[in-house]
């Protein structure tokens, strides 16, 4: 078998040995260390790489005065395959972060930047939200479980994410979600509907809108205090069941947000006091705090807006953008006008790399695979030449990212580098290497 085709594009998928049986079987081994490359490894810049648009620069980008300047952080979080990274994607007008439809594509928050006019908005695009319990079961960093929430510590505006078209999840935020809303209720909060041109009835939309902001379930609590307390008029309950009665008030009103555990308990003799429920006025509002006990509930009242949007087609996402930018304050940029983002060029690289991985590679496969740079070098002529090893635990493992006759990581290698070429606007050489751990 001619190993010509293995070996175009420069895309080398280990040394292949061939052997002349029968079957012409390809047996797949291995490379040795590239020890002797150690001169011209890059494995990580001292300073970050910056992506640089297609369009030039304009003086008008330069010459904003800093009395003009606005600048804001949106920290956008929600559960995993909500679409984060393709808005950010979208939003900056350039594909920068790695996508795929599988799960934890996104391993670390990345940040994203758009600047228009005087005004420049940082983007927080962070790991999908799992419990604590499915992160150590992944084997997930610590920075992978925590960069959500010390985004939104540091953000100007949150952006909830929601799948629309995922009939399981759509019904209800994330209780890790409503735990760090409830955390920045000071903070500006938005809720963003994805997918939304996956969902055939689009009446569904208002329903589910309805139950993430609460609105729906709020009515329904209301309700049920209403009736509770009017059922605390009939002088002939008993005490237990009185004392039932009032249980569950307190507790929908401490899930609504309509009790204040921190005020002094009212007595009869104030006049606010109502005997059957302790509450003040009819016994179903208490304005006197707002507070949500996210451990109970599942919604959230307090979004500020809601946009609906296809963030693969970019339907919609044009007026997110329009609102962002109307609400950015008063502040100094922290970016040059033509930085699309503050990750280092190697760790967009290897995240591409890793799209395609995912892509072509089924199952734990492209979870338990890891990447490590050999070369990074610019030549004379402009060319970016980039050396990777894809390091499989088994041979088993390496000769499925291979594939047959090579086709799969030639067909990883091609997208990659097309996208690299894309993201960077230079020629790049790329080069991935496929080894087994054990031999």
């Amino acid at each position: 078998m001619s190993l010509s085709l293995l070996f175009s594009r420069r895309i080398i998928c280990g040394w292949i040995k061939t052997y002349s049986t029968a079957s012409s079987e390809i047996v797949k081994e291995t490379i040795d260390d590239f020890s002797s490359l150690s001169p011209l490894l890059d494995p990580r810049p001292t300073h970050p790489h910056t992506v640089t648009p297609t369009t030039p620069h304009t003086s008008e980008e330069h010459i904003v005065s800093l009395a003009d300047q606005c600048f804001m952080k949106v920290a956008i979080i929600g559960t995993p395959n909500a679409g984060k990274s393709t808005l950010v994607n979208e939003l900056i007008g350039r594909k920068v972060f790695a996508v795929s439809p599988k799960r934890h594509t996104t391993l670390h928050r990345a940040m994203g930047v758009i600047t228009h006019g005087n005004t420049q908005v940082a983007l927080l695009d962070t790991p999908g939200l799992i419990p604590y319990h499915e992160g150590r079961k992944l084997k997930v960093s610590k920075q992978f479980l925590t960069d959500p929430a010390r985004s939104t510590m540091e953000a100007d505006i949150i952006v909830v994410m929601v799948d629309a078209a995922n009939k399981h999840t759509r019904e209800r935020l994330d209780r890790n979600i409503v735990r760090i809303l409830q955390a920045n209720r000071h903070i500006p909060s938005m809720l963003v509907l994805n997918k939304v041109d996956l969902v055939s009835h689009k009446h569904v939309l208002l329903s589910v809108t309805e139950g993430l902001t609460g609105t729906m379930e709020r009515q329904d609590k209301l309700n049920q205090v209403s009736a509770l307390t009017r059922k605390l008029r009939n002088k002939n309950l008993t005490d237990k069941v009185r004392t039932k009665f009032e249980s569950i008030i307190q507790k929908l009103n401490l899930e609504l947000g309509l009790l204040d555990t921190t005020a002094k308990p009212r007595t009869e003799d104030d006049p606010t006091f109502n005997a059957s429920t302790g509450f003040q006025g009819d016994g179903c509002v208490d304005r006197l705090s707002t507070t949500v006990r996210s451990d109970l509930c599942h919604s959230w009242p307090h979004f500020e807006e809601t946009f609906m949007m296809s963030s693969l087609t970019g339907d919609g996402v044009e007026s997110l953008k329009v609102y962002l930018l109307g609400h950015a304050p008063k502040g100094e940029w922290q970016y040059l006008s033509h930085e699309m983002t503050d990750t280092p060029t190697l760790d967009l690289v290897e995240n591409i790399v890793r799209e395609k991985l995912f892509k072509y590679l089924e199952k734990e496969i492209p979870y338990v695979i890891t990447q490590s740079n050999i070369l990074w070098e610019h030549t004379d002529e402009g060319t970016l030449t980039i050396y990777q090893n894809i390091n499989c635990k088994t041979e088993k493992q390496a000769s499925i990212v291979i594939g047959p006759a090579g086709r799969t990581i030639q067909a990883i290698t091609r997208e990659a580098s097309d996208d690299i070429r894309q993201l960077l606007n230079c020629t790049v050489d790329l080069t991935l290497y496929v080894r087994s751990n054990k031999k």
